[in-house]
């Protein structure tokens, strides 16, 4: 029985090793500083000025909510709270992408 066991396991074995010796493929991307990039420069550029128009945004309607915050109904502030949490969660959601995609980008 171990003899049976032994040659089925060498016989398993032997697929695995010879696996690793195909010849890799060739990258279908002529420049190696860009592969790994989803977003070229002009997209990452873009990406930065958008997460800073969106805090400018945010920022303009916390100032808002500071300074007529008190004058203003319920309805008003809940208005303008969720707009501005939701232009502040879309500059956390825009700048986890420019970090993945654009911020190690090395410079040519």
């Amino acid at each position: 029985m171990k003899k049976i066991v032994a040659l089925l396991l060498s016989i398993l074995m032997v697929p695995i090793t010879v696996a690793d010796h195909h010849p890799k493929a060739e990258s279908k991307h002529s420049d190696k500083m860009d592969r790994h990039f989803l977003l070229d420069r002009q997209d990452c550029k873009d990406t930065k000025d958008g997460v800073g128009r969106m805090l400018l945004m945010a920022d303009d309607l916390f100032d808002d909510i500071r300074a007529h915050g008190d004058d203003k109904n319920k309805k008003w502030n809940q208005e303008k709270w969720r707009k501005a949490a939701f232009f502040s969660e879309l500059a956390a959601n825009y700048s986890t992408v420019y970090q993945v995609w654009c911020k190690r980008r090395p410079k040519k």
